[in-house]
């Protein structure tokens, strides 16, 4: 619905995105100043990171497919700059 950039730390932004958990339809049973939805109000908005895992394509995620740890390609170049504690 929108976007900014947030300051996280000195001199460092990242691009977020106001999320709605709704969709806008002509048949929708809420309005708001956009129009007819169904969802949830603006009440449950959302900022995100545009790098978080949560966001994804609509309907890429909906569809009860199993989803396992498998599937994430996980890139392991910067585990070296990390010192794990113990037991991890």
């Amino acid at each position: 619905m929108e976007e900014r950039l947030n300051e996280v730390a000195e001199g460092r932004e990242i691009k977020e995105f106001l999320i709605g958990f709704r969709v806008y339809q002509d048949n929708g049973t809420k309005a708001d100043a956009r129009g007819k939805f169904e969802g949830f109000s603006d009440k449950f908005d959302k900022w995100i990171s545009a790098y978080s895992p949560r966001l994804t394509h609509f309907y890429t995620r909906s569809q009860n497919k199993s989803f396992t740890s498998e599937d994430l390609e996980i890139a392991d170049e910067f585990d070296s700059a990390v010192e794990p504690k113990e037991g991890q």
